[in-house]
Formats: structure tokens, C-alpha cells, sequence
């Protein structure tokens, strides 16, 4: 039998941690997603938010099926105060076929307007720009697809795009028509 004395005029034990202070983590529900080899799948009209770029130098990817000859918009919007994306867009071989940075005056947010070459898995890579410590700071990732020509020119319009080359071949407004249409002849 085992007896335990306790006298009042003692302070109680307080209890101590002997384990390390934790470093605050900001990863986001995307990762990892650091190389083309483990890019984070999405689907063509899906809104990611909540992404991170941290910590500093961290760079993001994304994969998404797309279709021969569809346009499509690829972008970063909503950017937390401090970040400055940078998007690189690769085709299914791996190969880099388009990049931006601030898609627009006083826009740190990026964009990429694109016909896909041919079907399949293409790749976005994402990285900040922004020096500041970018912990806390957020951004949203989106593919949209034009289904038909009148969808195209409202993607081009509100990328505020000056020149296009439109397919003869899309439903509902083919590049002729539109021609015609915004043209006169």
C-alpha cells in the first residue's frame, strides 16, 4: 500500500514544459504542391482560396485538364496586401508556354489568356514576387473556359485584351461573325 503526504503549507508543483517553443505554420490545404511532379490537381472553373506562398520562396502548383483549341483564363486574384504573384503556365510535355506578372495597372494579381494546343494536363506555377514575409497572406487560383465564341469575347473583354485571332469554327459567334460585328464590314 502506498500513502501520499501533502502538507498545506506547501506550494503546489506547477506544471513546466520542457518541449521547444512551436513555430507558427501557415501551409495551406493545397500542399504540397512545390514541384510540376507534385502539383495540386484542380478542374476547370474551380476558385482555390485560401493559398499560401509561405514561407518566403515557396512556389505553388496546379494541374488541370484542358481541351484542344478551348480558350481559357488562368489567374491569381484576390491577393492579401504584400503579395506579388507570378504565374507561368506549361503545357502537357512540361514545356513553358506562357508567363505574366500584374495583368493589369495597379494589379499585382496575374493572368494568362490561352488556346490549349492539344488535350490534357497542363501546369500552373505560382510564386511571390513580394519580399515582406508573406505569412498570414492569401490568394485565390482559378481556370475558366470559354465554351463557345460568345463566352470568348467576354473573357477577352473583361482581360481588357486589344487584339485577338478568333477561330472560324466556334459555336455561336465564330471569329467572322464577330468581325462583322464589331466592325461593320
Amino acid at each position: 500500500m502506498r500513502l501520499l503526504l501533502i502538507e498545506d503549507d506547501e506550494p503546489s508543483p506547477t506544471a513546466t514544459s520542457s518541449s521547444p517553443t512551436a513555430t507558427p505554420v501557415f501551409v495551406d490545404i493545397y500542399e504540397p504542391n512545390n514541384t510540376i511532379g507534385t502539383a495540386y490537381e484542380t478542374s476547370v472553373g474551380t476558385k482555390l482560396c485560401a493559398a499560401t506562398l509561405w514561407p518566403v520562396g515557396d512556389i505553388d502548383w496546379y494541374r488541370f485538364v484542358l481541351k484542344k483549341n478551348r480558350p481559357y483564363q488562368i489567374e491569381t486574384s484576390d491577393l492579401s496586401s504584400g503579395l506579388a504573384t507570378i504565374l507561368a503556365v506549361y503545357n502537357p510535355s512540361g514545356n513553358l508556354i506562357a508567363t505574366n506578372d500584374d495583368y493589369q495597372f495597379g494589379s499585382l494579381a496575374s493572368r494568362v489568356i490561352m488556346t490549349a494546343g492539344g488535350d490534357g494536363f497542363y501546369y500552373a506555377k505560382i510564386q511571390n514576387k513580394s519580399t515582406s514575409d508573406p505569412a498570414r497572406k492569401t490568394h485565390c487560383f482559378q481556370v475558366t473556359e470559354a465554351r463557345d465564341g460568345q463566352e470568348a469575347i467576354e473573357v477577352l473583354q473583361r482581360a481588357q485584351v486589344h487584339m485577338a485571332l478568333l477561330d472560324f469554327h466556334m459555336p455561336r459567334l465564330s471569329g467572322l461573325e464577330n468581325q462583322i460585328s464589331n466592325t461593320g464590314y
